[in-house]
């Protein structure tokens, strides 16, 4: 089996239950996949161009989300998962949600923010096959 592990945008705690998945996937005979949204979301969100004399961003936060996810796009279909593992979810733009269900990826997002943000986390699920 095939599993694509998507890290979370945050770089604290949700990251210790990123890494837990991965092992314990890889612990019992999983093919991982670990793919760096965090990485992703920083570059896009640090990259400015010069106009004139002033150094301006490039994308604002949903800017960067977008690419982030044209980055997730290359993976899923470099590397044809048939699991993907959504980890915390928050940074995942809802055009990627459409990608994933339109494929035959078995997708699960992993909630990590109960019950602090069960009002936004309830509008995930029905884009996935599993919570």
């Amino acid at each position: 089996m095939r599993v694509m592990v998507v890290r979370p945008g945050p770089l604290f705690s949700v990251q210790d239950v990123h890494a837990g998945v991965i092992a314990g996937l890889q612990a019992n005979g999983v093919e991982v996949f670990d793919v760096a949204l965090d990485d992703l979301l920083e570059l896009y969100s640090r990259s400015h161009l010069l106009r004139g004399d002033e150094w301006q961003p490039i994308f604002d936060t949903t800017g960067a989300a977008m690419m982030a996810a044209e980055h997730l796009k290359a993976r899923l279909y470099e590397l044809w998962p048939d699991v993907v593992i959504l980890t915390s979810c928050f940074w995942i733009p809802p055009v990627l949600y459409g990608v994933l269900r339109a494929r035959p990826h078995h997708v699960v997002a992993w909630l990590t923010e109960s019950p602090y943000e069960d009002n936004r986390q309830i509008d995930i699920a029905p884009h996935v096959d599993t919570v």
